[in-house]
């Protein structure tokens, strides 16, 4: 298996700054990001164990789409047998840090892997809930190393 996996990955304060640059405020960016239909959006409550999705989100797993929460466990489920590990100790230890993650790893669709890569980030909310929120899109497979001899 060929796995990316950074934990404890912090934001990109590179890409803020060029945002500002341009004079662009995150909720210019967000209803960009929005309109690509290849990027799903997530939220995962931490007190209630319940994530919510985009459609984007429910497209990338091969599920129709619902209003409503989903459950962590079906959502690590829908990736493949050999990932779903790395995912639950991602979030595991997101949570446990309260820091971010990001992973390109596969989801089974149709029987099939999909490569996604997954950005998340910790956030106490003003109610002092603490959430994990992030986006997921689809990607090529990684390149593989080659021994010739």
């Amino acid at each position: 298996m060929s796995s990316h996996l950074v934990v404890n990955a912090a934001p990109n304060d590179e890409a803020s700054r060029q945002f500002e640059t341009l004079g662009l405020s995150d909720t210019h960016i967000a209803q960009l990001c929005g309109n690509i239909e290849d990027i799903g959006f997530w939220r995962y409550d931490l007190d209630t164990g319940l994530a919510y999705w985009s459609e984007g989100v429910f497209r990338l797993h091969g599920r129709k789409f619902k209003k409503g929460p989903i459950s962590l466990k079906a959502a690590i489920g829908d990736f493949h047998p050999e990932d779903r590990e790395l995912v639950s100790k991602c979030v595991s230890e997101a949570i446990e840090k309260q820091t971010g993650y990001a992973y390109t790893l596969r989801l089974m669709r149709d029987g099939e892997p999909v490569w996604v890569c997954t950005f998340a980030r910790y956030h106490v909310k003003e109610d002092g809930h603490p959430i994990l929120y992030g986006c997921i899109f689809p990607m090529a497979a990684p390149a593989r190393s080659m021994t010739i001899g």
